[in-house]
Parts: C-alpha cells; sequence; structure tokens
C-alpha cells in the first residue's frame, strides 16, 4: 500500500476482472473456465441459473459466486438434473485398428 500526500493509503493490488454471467452472477473468466473443463457447458449454465435464481430472490450476497457454486450449487444441479452431470466433450482418440470409411460400406 501507498500513500498519496497523507492521505488514506492506496492498494496497488489489482482484482481480476469479473464477468457478468447472469445478472446477479459474476465471477472471472478463468473460473468460468475451471467450470466448463470440469462439467458440461449446459450443467454450468444450469448452475448459475439456479445461483442467479437464489441471490434474487433471497437478497443473499457473496464474496465469491465461483465458489458458492462449487460449495453447494454443484451438488444440487447434480442432483435435480442429473442428465446434465456429463464430462465436457473429449475428442476421441485416434485408433489405427478402426476404419473411419466403414460406417460408409454397406
Amino acid at each position: 500500500m501507498k500513500e498519496l500526500n497523507g492521505t488514506a493509503p492506496v492498494s496497488t493490488k489489482k482484482k481480476a476482472d469479473k464477468k457478468k454471467y447472469a445478472e446477479a452472477v459474476t465471477m472471472t473468466e478463468e473460473e468460468y473456465q475451471k467450470l466448463t473443463d470440469q462439467h458440461s457447458k449446459s450443467f454450468v449454465d444450469k448452475c448459475i441459473e439456479i445461483l442467479n435464481n437464489y441471490k434474487l430472490s433471497s437478497g443473499k450476497r457473496y464474496k465469491s459466486d465461483y465458489h458458492t457454486i462449487l460449495n453447494w450449487v454443484v451438488e444440487r444441479v447434480s442432483k435435480d438434473y442429473p442428465q446434465l452431470d456429463t464430462p465436457p466433450a473429449q475428442s476421441p482418440a485416434y485408433d489405427i485398428n478402426v476404419n473411419p470409411f466403414d460406417q460408409f460400406v454397406r
């Protein structure tokens, strides 16, 4: 911290820029990316929707929406929407024993 001409100390540490993902839900792009690396986009979108509705209806505020999602929203969405809880699509590994043109042969 440094002082400006005898005034209160000013922090030189820069906060990460948060992006608004819903009316009441913000997080950094890095945090959002971590969620989408672990879960499908539809699952993450549902987590954001659930947290947004909860915050707006209850007036609750959190220091970190990302950590709140990790703390209880993921568990709730997994329980209520199990069809969304699939890992993100992975590109299939190339298998030298499979002919990709077999599907076109009758």
